[in-house]
């Protein structure tokens, strides 16, 4: 979980979360630090400290936001859409 604010513990609880018998694991994450408790990760760390890692996994599906509305209003996907792939 990111709410410590540490990349390293979120990439622990991705590789805790891989070995599982899925096809894909989605990163979720809060769209703004009001639409959840916790978790919120700035588009630049997300981009620079943790997709590097995670898209090399063949369980990496992709990002997931949490909520719309909120990603509307400040534009989190626009800024990460091209680091997602």
């Amino acid at each position: 979980m990111y709410g410590s604010g540490n990349a390293d513990a979120l990439l622990a609880r991705w590789n805790e979360w891989t070995p599982l018998n899925t096809n894909q694991i989605f990163l979720g994450l809060p769209a703004v630090e009001g639409a959840a408790s916790s978790g919120y990760m700035p588009p630049d760390v997300l981009t620079s400290q943790v997709l590097p890692s995670i898209k090399s996994s063949p369980k990496y599906g992709g990002v997931m936001l949490w909520n719309r509305f909120y990603d509307q209003q400040n534009g989190y996907s626009d800024v990460i859409k091209g680091s997602i792939n």
